[in-house]
C-alpha cells in the first residue's frame, strides 16, 4: 500500500501534532508580551495579496488579532464570538484581524465556503506568528492605541470573550 502525502497537507500534519502537544504538556506561555510593545511584522490582506498591512501601520489603533487555520476545529468554534466582540467594537474604530500562516490559496478556498465577518490576512512565512509568539490556535492578542499589547490568550475558556470585552471597553 503506498501513501502519498504532499507537502501542504505534512505541514499541516506537523503544525497539529506540535501544537497538541505543547498544549497537551502544558507548554502554552502565560500571557507573553503582555506589556510589550507590539513587534515589527507585515502581513498580507486576502483580498489584495499586492498590498501589505505592517505594523508600523497599526500604530494608534486598537487592534484584535485571531490567529486561526483552517484545519483548526477549536477556531472555528471561537470564531463566531469574536465577530460578536467586532459587532460591538468595529464602529467604535477597533480594528478586528483574522490571520492565518497557511497557504494563501487554502485560507481563500475556505472563505470562499465559511467566511469570516472580519477581514482575513495572510502571515506568509510565518513572520507575524513567530514575531508575536503565537504557538497555539486559536491566539488571541489585543494591542491598545499606544501601541503596547494588552491581552495575549493561547487557546482560549469561558472567560476569554469578557476579559476581552473588558479591555476593549477601557481601550476605546
Amino acid at each position: 500500500m503506498k501513501f502519498a502525502l504532499d507537502s501542504s497537507r505534512l505541514a499541516k500534519c506537523l503544525a497539529t501534532t506540535i501544537i497538541s502537544n505543547a498544549l497537551f504538556i502544558g507548554c502554552q506561555p502565560s500571557e507573553p508580551m503582555v506589556g510589550d510593545a507590539l513587534p515589527e511584522f507585515s502581513l498580507q490582506p486576502l483580498k489584495d495579496s499586492k498590498s501589505k498591512v505592517t505594523s508600523d501601520s497599526l500604530k494608534g489603533k486598537v487592534i484584535v488579532m485571531d490567529f486561526w487555520a483552517t484545519w483548526c476545529g477549536p477556531c472555528r468554534m471561537f470564531s463566531p464570538l469574536v465577530e460578536g466582540l467586532a459587532d460591538k467594537y468595529a464602529a467604535k474604530g477597533v480594528q478586528f484581524m483574522a490571520v492565518s500562516s497557511e497557504p494563501q490559496q487554502d485560507i481563500a478556498a475556505f472563505e470562499a465556503k465559511t467566511p469570516h465577518k472580519i477581514s482575513v490576512f495572510v502571515d506568509p512565512l510565518g513572520g507575524a506568528s513567530a514575531a508575536l509568539k503565537v504557538n497555539a490556535l486559536p491566539t488571541l492578542i489585543i494591542v491598545g492605541k499606544d501601541g503596547t499589547v494588552k491581552f495575549f490568550s493561547a487557546g482560549f475558556d469561558d472567560t476569554t470573550i469578557s476579559k476581552m470585552d473588558s479591555i476593549l471597553s477601557k481601550e476605546i
